[in-house]
């Protein structure tokens, strides 16, 4: 992989001023391991396994109840297939009210891991009355997709998987998961879930033929543009960031990929009770005051992070005392450099930018109750970068600390204090 043209890693490395004399030395502590660094950081190895190895599809939690495991595939807005699992208790509801549905935890795994990182924690989930959706995040796991970004791209993976939960009715509502590129594709995700609503419309069989449905050129998403004698408001142009209803599914057929005639011919076929159900969403720019999806009721973040940069400052302070041990100074201008030079590495190879990934403005807007979870020890996710958002976060939160590492499965009492918590908000909503 080529990232620099000839001689520009050492410009960059003078641009700092650094002494003509410690060039050597710098280029060869950093260039004999930094192709290998960037790789590691976009690239980093893939968990490789089968899906033997997330259990017995059918298995029973008690000698009355039996769960059964759907695995298949989403596809997200850049094309790419993700690997997904659902645990679900069989006899649960699917096709009728969208109430009935039991509440799901969506879990999202960590680095260079899987939706099998779950499997442990799947009978706890199960028995406290929640179905599990996991799924493989894009360039992790089995999942499509060359490259993480540590949440950038992630979220839009996550927007996926909401999408398809609350268009097919499956949840009631969800509580999101997630540890460490997982959290922070949670947090993510929260940025943009500000600015968008889900919603169902019943819609009588005898008005459909009223309801004017368009496509968006720019998108290609159908919208729903409502008149203002069956809806209360109606928008002037036709866009979703104007306010139009995007429409996801109706009657629990979902509607990606199809055309308007084949939308409308939904519109007549499969009603209950002469209703028609359009689910979608409204969006809008802006809004205030931590409004938020009100159909995620509630999080938990696990060793994660919210600065990004922070992160690689973090990783190359260590560098720097790696350094000193054999006696060569890596000063903070050296690393000043190496920072830039890696964040312009990654922006070649993988198209997004660690500045982009930073959280720490806007977790004060937010509003879901949050559970924070640390492991104590310190790894390549400090401790302090969980805790600086808890310490930001404008909602209820919660701090939980153990021994451990932040890759380890978390131990019996953190995963019950993990499900207490999904089932204390669930009961308020």
């Amino acid at each position: 992989m080529e990232i620099f043209q000839d001689g520009e890693l050492e410009e960059e490395l003078r641009k700092s001023d650094l002494q003509a004399g410690s060039l050597s030395a710098i280029w060869t502590l950093f260039s004999s391991s930094y192709e290998e660094a960037v790789n590691s950081l976009t690239c980093p190895v893939r968990a490789s396994y089968t899906l033997a190895d997330l259990g017995h599809v059918d298995f029973s939690l008690d000698p009355a109840q039996d769960v059964h495991r759907e695995d298949f595939q989403l596809y997200n807005c850049r094309g790419q297939a993700l690997e997904c699992s659902f645990w679900r208790k069989q006899g649960q509801p699917v096709d009728t009210s969208r109430t009935s549905a039991p509440p799901c935890i969506v879990y999202l795994h960590g680095m260079s891991s899987s939706r099998r990182e779950c499997v442990y924690l799947r009978h706890k989930v199960l028995s406290a009355g929640f179905s599990l959706f996991a799924f493989d995040l894009s360039g992790s796991g089995l999942s499509e997709g060359e490259f993480i970004s540590f949440g950038y791209y992630e979220k839009d993976d996550l927007r996926t998987v909401l999408d398809y939960l609350f268009a097919t009715g499956k949840a009631s509502a969800v509580g999101l998961w997630g540890r460490c590129i997982g959290g922070a594709t949670i947090l993510q995700h929260q940025q943009i879930a500000l600015t968008y609503k889900y919603k169902t419309l019943r819609v009588p069989k005898f008005e459909a033929h009223r309801l004017q449905i368009e496509e968006s050129k720019a998108t290609g998403e159908l919208l729903c543009v409502r008149p203002p004698r069956v809806f209360p408001f109606r928008v002037t142009s036709l866009s979703a960031n104007n306010g139009d209803f995007v429409i996801l599914s109706i009657n629990r057929h979902l509607v990606k990929n199809l055309d308007v005639a084949a939308c409308k011919r939904l519109l007549t076929t499969n009603c209950q009770d002469g209703v028609i159900e359009i689910a979608g969403y409204e969006q809008s720019n802006g809004v205030s005051n931590g409004v938020t999806c009100d159909f995620v009721f509630g999080l938990t973040v696990d060793s994660t992070y919210g600065d990004m940069q922070q992160v690689i400052a973090d990783m190359l302070t260590e560098v720097g005392k790696s350094a000193e041990k054999r006696n060569i100074s890596f000063t903070s201008a050296m690393m000043g450099a190496a920072s830039r030079l890696i964040s312009h590495s990654v922006k070649k190879t993988a198209g997004y930018q660690f500045k982009d990934i930073a959280v720490l403005d806007d977790v004060p807007l937010f509003r879901l109750p949050c559970l924070f979870v640390s492991a104590r020890r310190k790894d390549f996710i400090s401790p302090a970068h969980t805790r600086a958002i808890y310490d930001h976060y404008g909602g209820e939160k919660t701090w939980l600390d153990f021994g451990g590492v932040h890759d380890e499965n978390r131990p019996n009492e953190i995963v019950d204090a993990i499900c207490s918590h999904f089932c204390s908000r669930w009961k308020r909503v």
